[in-house]
């Protein structure tokens, strides 16, 4: 069962992992290592987004970009800071 029908915009992503298919539950640690053995990036080179700051803070105790998602104009500028290849608004 893959949730991409329901959520087109993950498609655009390199590698997606989502914790329920999984069987595991954020922040447990597991679920971002299951990521980076699937699709094989460092953890230092993966952006971790997510609107619970302990699912932030156990992704960068792992060694990814935790960003805590609150607005999206804040977002895009993090992204943007992070070096992602978007424009400014």
């Amino acid at each position: 069962m893959s949730c991409l029908g329901e959520w087109p915009f993950l498609e655009k992503f390199d590698g997606v992992i989502v914790s329920g298919l999984e069987g595991l539950v954020k922040p447990d640690p597991r679920l971002y290592r299951v990521f980076c053995e699937r699709y094989s990036p460092a953890p230092d080179n993966c952006v971790f987004i997510d609107d619970s700051e302990p699912n932030i803070v156990a992704a960068r105790k792992y060694g990814m970009h935790g960003i805590h998602f609150k607005d999206p104009m804040m977002l895009r500028k993090e992204l943007i800071a992070l070096g992602l290849p978007l424009k400014a608004k």
